[in-house]
């Protein structure tokens, strides 16, 4: 398959990131997970806080939803910043190996 040989090459430079990578998709995973119990929360309180008039309840489940927000926010920054890191790296070494080709040819 031709089509699928430059991507072969471009995966190489990743070769030595995935670690990185599997941390990066496992910290974006955890971010998702974290955003199932909001929809549960909101549907408590509107179905059970609110119409029976419990603020105590009520303001327990605003800070469940906040404090899961925060951690999804955090998740999702952790996932940006080891997958920037990655990338980064990766088109270092692109850019070295690009360079030392070029270097190699002939002027002719």
């Amino acid at each position: 398959m031709r089509i699928a040989a430059p991507y072969r090459g471009y995966a190489s430079y990743f070769r030595h990131s995935r670690g990185r990578l599997l941390a990066s998709a496992g910290l974006s995973l955890l971010r998702a997970v974290l955003l199932v119990p909001l929809p549960l929360l909101v549907g408590r309180a509107i179905d059970t806080a609110i119409p029976e008039g419990e603020i105590p309840q009520l303001v327990l489940i605003g800070a469940g939803i906040l404090f899961f927000t925060a951690l999804s926010a955090g998740a999702q920054v952790a996932a940006k910043a080891v997958g920037a890191g990655t990338t980064k790296t990766a088109v270092a070494r692109l850019r070295v190996d690009t360079i030392d080709r070029l270097l190699s040819v002939s002027r002719r």
